[in-house]
């Protein structure tokens, strides 16, 4: 089966020509001193000790001992009533250690020849000897995007807070942002997501990492003053080839004319940049509000960008605002569209409360600003998701992307749509763009997995979510996916705790049946029933969705009562049931007449 993206995938030992035996003990030890000496795992005593001790074990022939349950103990000294279960310790801490390796081995370890791994699933370490660059097929990681045969690339780095206030930090990165944006929209010049970029912000100097990880040659990076009314940015443009600055400019303006110095910003570095990859200055912006509802705008932004309950939720109040403000600020409609969307999505919000204002509020934005971009992104997933209009949707989604032909979002939602109506190809493109734009976006690597799970490559859908819960470790909906995949390769006790790590209050209503689904599988059928009551309880006291109680009665067998609620499930237009054509946990009731009604009824049917 046809890989998403071909790095983000560990490759299987038929990668490799086949070895007649192991690398000899005593290189494999020597390769273990080397690691636990790195500084990637100096101060990490208790990797050191995974590590040591796996290895330990299978040298030693005892590779049969490595398991949750002893791992426990050995390692991390729990004792004898430790419940893996309960306690994710050992799963959590051989994903850091599958990740650390990685890093290692595209660093310090990249020219070692001793090549030790951890595949997905497996606690017990695997050793390879590297083979010569011309053979060499990538084993020892999850890359966020391989960096050949790409495009020439530029990223805006986060801008140096110099205002002497720490709590303008979003601001400054918000103004970076906005440049970042308003380079994004030549369509001649590539530009990397803020959200992989600002992930540097640490290491911002460190151009070699920035050009390997984000496969970029050009940075752009500054630093933003206040000086009473006025507000200074001085900006600049490295060449990663040389190391040198193509362009520096101070800019010294008044506050109220901040939209004005961002464009002259991107259009200045636009025409430094054409010299070196031909791209053509950025389009016209629409006027933007006054200088304090734009900050409270950015505020919203970086709210939103955590993709977390409440982060979406902070979002909302800020969007809000902004639009109670500046009631004639389009992109504030549609931040809060998209923030209304994500809610519904993360399963804290019903969509039958929720779709129709969001539908409102992206027509809204459409009226202010005709050529807002955001608006369509919007109103394309509305009318996909909620009303089933495929072609339409299609059409909007396409309209959006012609107007930021770098918004990553627009290439994410649009990948799942697609997936939701089987076309599974162009879903795989729109991942590798996102993916292109947005190397380290948690949101695109998810959505890889997902892709994944729903052609029933788990083993790939559960790499795609390990590297989503690398870069977003407090999302907890792809904890929730990644249950899934897990309950589908059996591993029924992995699933439960990668399940129940995903729910919290607001959203336990909308996971519990597939917690149902995996208790069923594990044999544990008065505990899922034990769920089931609680999920019952939900709906009497508030939200539970629909889509939840199809998974659970059809896992328990309860088919009738499954296609009840998957009736009633579609007649609310209720966004649990995206991917229903094709995800396992609804096999059972595939060739049921009344859900075959239901695909019809979504205007999914072949």
């Amino acid at each position: 089966m046809k890989a998403v993206v071909e790095s983000i995938l560990i490759a299987d030992g038929s990668s490799y020509p086949q070895e007649p035996s192991r690398p000899p003990d005593s290189e494999i030890r020597a390769q273990i001193e080397r690691i636990v000496k790195d500084k990637l795992f100096a101060d990490s005593a208790r990797l050191q000790r995974f590590l040591s001790w796996t290895v330990d074990q299978v040298l030693q022939g005892e590779a049969q001992n490595i398991k949750q349950f002893t791992i426990g103990q050995e390692v991390f000294d729990r004792g004898a009533e430790f419940d893996p279960r309960i306690d994710s310790i050992v799963r959590t801490e051989a994903q850091r250690l599958r990740r650390k390796l990685s890093e290692y081995y595209r660093g310090d370890g990249r020219s070692d020849q001793i090549l030790i791994s951890f595949e997905p699933g497996s606690y017990v370490p695997v050793f390879k000897r590297r083979q010569q660059r011309s053979t060499q097929k990538r084993s020892e990681g999850v890359e966020a995007i391989a960096t050949r045969n790409r495009s020439p690339a530029t990223a805006v780095m986060p801008f140096v807070n110099l205002t002497g206030y720490a709590d303008q930090d979003y601001f400054c990165r918000g103004i970076a942002e906005s440049i970042q944006e308003r380079l994004a929209n030549s369509p001649s010049l590539k530009v990397i997501s803020s959200y992989s970029a600002f992930r540097f912000a640490q290491d911002s100097h460190d151009f070699a990492k920035i050009g390997h990880e984000l496969g970029v040659n050009h940075i752009v990076e500054g630093s933003v003053q206040l000086v009473g009314s006025r507000i200074r940015i001085h900006a600049k443009v490295v060449d990663l080839s040389s190391g040198s600055y193509i362009w520096a400019r101070l800019f010294d303006r008044e506050m109220q004319d901040l939209f004005v110095v961002q464009d002259e910003i991107a259009r200045a570095v636009a025409d430094a940049l054409a010299e070196h990859s031909g791209a053509k200055t950025c389009n016209d912006i629409a006027a933007g509000p006054s200088t304090d509802v734009y900050r409270l705008y950015l505020r919203g932004r970086h709210f939103w960008n955590k993709v977390t309950i409440d982060g979406c939720e902070e979002a909302v109040r800020c969007f809000l605002r902004t639009i109670s403000i500046a009631p004639e600020y389009a992109p504030g409609y549609a931040a809060l569209a998209e923030a209304y969307h994500w809610l519904i999505f993360l399963g804290a919000r019903s969509p039958s409360q929720l779709a129709p204002t969001t539908r409102r509020l992206v027509l809204q934005a459409l009226r202010l600003d005709k050529n807002c971009a955001e608006a369509y992104i919007g109103l394309a997933l509305s009318t996909a998701v909620f009303d089933w209009r495929w072609d339409e949707a299609e059409m909007l989604f396409q309209r959006g992307l012609q107007l930021r032909p770098n918004y990553v979002p627009g290439y994410v939602q649009r990948a799942l749509c697609r997936m939701e109506r089987g076309h599974l190809e162009d879903s795989r493109c729109d991942i590798e763009k996102a993916l292109d734009l947005d190397p380290l976006s948690a949101r695109a690597h998810r959505a890889a997995g997902l892709r994944f799970y729903l052609l029933h490559d788990f083993a790939n859908a559960i790499v795609s979510f390990d590297r989503a819960l690398e870069l977003g470790p407090d999302i907890e909906n792809t904890h929730y996916f990644r249950g899934l995949a897990v309950l589908q390769l059996g591993r029924t006790d992995d699933a439960i705790a990668a399940i129940t790590q995903s729910l919290e209050s607001r959203t336990a209503g909308a996971r519990l049946g597939a917690l149902v689904a995996a208790y069923t599988a594990g044999g544990y059928r008065a505990k899922a029933e034990e769920v089931l009551r609680d999920l019952d309880q939900r709906l009497a006291k508030g939200f539970a969705s629909p889509a939840a109680f199809v998974q659970a009665h059809a896992s328990l067998g309860q088919t009738s009562r499954a296609l009840d609620w998957l009736a009633r499930a579609a007649d609310e237009r209720y966004a649990g049931l995206m991917h229903l054509k094709f995800d396992p946990l609804y096999d059972s009731l595939r060739d049921e007449p009344s859900f075959q009604a239901v695909l019809k009824q979504a205007n999914l049917a072949d």
